[in-house]
């Protein structure tokens, strides 16, 4: 049974990657910690980060983002071939002499 939401897991993680006890983040939202084991909090969050609860936030883009990466990366695929191009056409040019 999973108690804990994405969001509250990825907002415990930031909080704490900035100085914030975990304890203090649980109490905050009023969840009590009083009888678990001691330093609970702080190692579910350390669980949490290393299972990349973060990573699993990406996974569910909605299709706004989703279009916007694959515009982005099409255009940034098209600025490659330009420049590959622009490359090609510059080796071929005679080079100076230098003095």
């Amino acid at each position: 049974m999973n108690i804990f939401t994405n969001e509250f897991k990825i907002k415990a993680i930031k909080l704490r990657t900035k100085g914030k006890s975990a304890d203090k983040i649980f109490m905050e939202k009023n969840i009590s910690i009083k009888n678990k084991q001691r330093r609970y909090a702080s190692k579910l969050i350390s669980s949490w980060k290393r299972k990349g609860v973060v990573a699993e936030r990406k996974k569910n883009l909605n299709s706004i983002d989703i279009l916007f990466l694959q515009k982005q990366n099409k255009y940034l695929k098209a600025k490659v071939a330009y420049l590959k191009k622009e490359n090609s056409f510059l080796e071929k040019l005679p080079k100076k002499k230098s003095n």
